[in-house]
């Protein structure tokens, strides 16, 4: 029939007009059954006995419809024991108050498996009230809470070895203090692996990885409690022990640790280790609450860290005092680079054979806030922070070069000045392109500086950019020299492969000169390997005549020492070169000047 046709029948309808569309009962039917989780209609009495349930349920519990409404399987029965009185308070509130109910609990499946759900629902009551049935919805929450629950995870702890982070352990040692049984003490252990760094920068940060993931396997199978063991920094892991009587036992513990890691293991063809210094703290022997337990460990594994690694300190009260004295000295740094408080002093260096004077050596001396002058060694902790050192090293380069420029300019003959470098100032990189900027800007000639290294700058991971950067240095014309020598580790190899014009004999092995015959075999042997080099050879610390007069007879080149002069002001230096008149120790005839 056409649409004219109906049109002259009846009243005229809204084009528009949407008309209800009543569902069949198959149809409501199909449609309840095919949306996502289970949709039930119960008895309002407890046990809630479903009265009809969506096919859902068996996608969800593993269980078919008709096995709940036959009352083969009760939902209470799959209700995870746990979590059951939780859903029947729920459930009975909702009676008592009429109003709607949500309660998230897990269920266990047919499989075995376990699955949180999210039950909504409410009663429906007839017109006086009284409910007639209990009417929800259930649906999965499972990849929901397992996604929170590794969120969570991530959140607390350390995903490289699966340990607990900082965070979490910190959390755990308030609760083991908190529960614990003060009479019975809790020790804690801080570890901090001895060369990952190293092994970061030789073998490469996967090999550096692999050592973190071995150390906190081993710490796993050590401990029972693996709550207890955390990673708390990049190097660094923390152990909790309850129930530690004494010191003793904790020493017994770190020792066998310690042991554990030593065991060496192989990556990429090299042997590895997981070699550690630990600190050792014990509550409440030696504290009172986690914040001090924490610090004091921190304290002991700083002692064990100076002391050469690969050992275990436990904490003391006097080492308190140490690290407060170590702060003040890092502080006093910090003022003097800031406040450009850092300034050379100049101590003559001395031709063994004329007595003349064959330049100076810069020995770093800084102002404290009062004005007076300090040597380095109150600064000491300084030169173990990179960043501090560096700072000290680029101010005393920089006035040493504005000192030689001035002298250059009043035509003062100074010869040369030696600066020592730390391997800190090699560092960045730059450290030789620097050097040499700075001398071509102030017209400094490069014959006018000596750049002092310690025979152990050659032993760290950036040894190949130290020699690249002397490289630089010595081919563009500075000298340099290797301080200390005979005191440290470099092998003659080191020596004869990197470009060194001067050997500094350490003042240890001239103090006891001529007396110590071990002094005067070792000095010989020093002495005749820098003649067979072709190198000059300088002694350090002379301060006796008879020192000076047996250096000169067994060939040494140079003197350096309080018998000279001892390190004076820049201000000083053009005097002490005019006025010099070397000690009736040198036999020769003496004139003023240099070689």
């Amino acid at each position: 029939m056409s649409g004219t046709a109906n049109a002259s029948h009846g009243p005229a309808r809204e084009p528009n007009a949407r008309q209800p569309v009543a569902l069949s009962p198959q149809a409501l039917t199909t449609l309840l059954n095919n949306v996502p989780g289970v949709i039930y209609t119960a008895d309002p009495t407890s046990p809630w006995s479903p009265i009809l349930i969506s096919d859902g349920a068996k996608d969800l519990t593993g269980y078919a419809a008709d096995d709940f409404t036959s009352g083969r399987i009760a939902w209470a029965g799959i209700t995870h024991p746990e979590d059951l009185d939780k859903l029947q308070r729920a459930v009975q509130r909702a009676y008592e108050s009429r109003h709607l109910f949500a309660v998230d609990y897990r269920i266990r499946t047919r499989d075995g498996g376990v699955r949180w759900v999210l039950n909504r629902g409410r009663f429906v009551c007839d017109p006086t009230g009284e409910p007639v049935s209990l009417e929800g919805f259930v649906t999965d929450l499972t990849e929901q809470r397992q996604a929170e629950a590794r969120a969570k995870w991530v959140m607390f702890h350390d995903t490289l070895t699966q340990l607990p982070n900082r965070e979490l352990f910190q959390t755990a040692l308030r609760t083991a203090v908190a529960q614990g049984d003060q009479d019975a003490g809790i020790g804690l252990l801080l570890l901090d692996l001895d060369h990952l760094k190293q092994v970061n920068d030789t073998v490469g940060y996967d090999a550096g990885d692999l050592v973190l993931r071995t150390t906190a396997h081993r710490l796993r199978t050590l401990f029972e409690n693996t709550d207890a063991v955390a990673r708390i920094g990049g190097d660094e892991f923390a152990i909790i022990l309850p129930r530690v009587t004494s010191e003793q036992d904790l020493k017994a513990v770190a020792q066998t640790l310690l042991e554990r890691l030593a065991e060496p293991f192989s990556c990429k063809g090299q042997m590895l280790d997981c070699c550690a210094s630990i600190g050792a703290s014990l509550l409440p022997a030696h504290a009172h609450d986690t914040t001090d337990l924490l610090r004091q460990a921190g304290i002991a594994l700083d002692v064990a860290k100076a002391k050469g690694r690969s050992a275990t300190v436990m904490y003391a009260p006097a080492m308190r005092a140490d690290v407060e004295h170590r702060a003040t000295m890092l502080s006093n740094a910090r003022g003097a680079i800031t406040e450009r408080r850092i300034t050379p002093y100049y101590q003559p260096k001395v031709c063994l054979r004329s007595g003349r004077l064959t330049g100076f050596e810069a020995l770093l001396r800084w102002r404290n806030p009062q004005g007076h002058v300090e040597a380095p060694v109150s600064l000491q902790a300084a030169f173990e922070d990179a960043r501090l050192a560096s700072g000290i090293g680029r101010q005393v380069l920089a006035a040493v070069i504005e000192d030689m420029q001035a002298w250059l300019e009043a035509g003062v003959d100074f010869s040369h000045v030696a600066i020592n470098a730390a391997p800190a100032e090699f560092r960045s990189g730059r450290f030789a392109e620097q050097v040499l900027e700075g001398l071509r800007t102030a017209g400094v000639p490069t014959r006018c500086l000596e750049i002092e290294v310690t025979e152990s700058v050659f032993l760290g991971h950036s040894a190949d950019d130290i020699v690249r950067a002397l490289e630089t240095l010595s081919s563009a014309g500075v000298r340099i020299a290797l301080d200390d020598f005979g005191t440290g580790h470099a092998s003659f190899l080191h020596l004869r492969q990197n470009p060194v014009d001067v050997i500094k004999i350490d003042r240890s092995f001239i103090r006891n000169l001529p007396s110590s015959s071990e002094d005067v075999a070792i000095l010989a042997a020093l002495l005749d390997l820098g003649k067979k080099l072709g190198l000059t050879t300088v002694a350090e610390g002379i301060e006796t005549p008879v020192q000076a007069e047996y250096l000169r007879m067994a060939g040494c080149g140079q003197g350096q020492g309080y018998l000279f002069g001892k390190p004076a002001p820049r201000s000083s230096v053009v005097n002490l070169i005019a006025s010099w008149a070397p000690p009736v120790a040198l036999s020769r005839p003496r004139r003023s000047g240099f070689l």
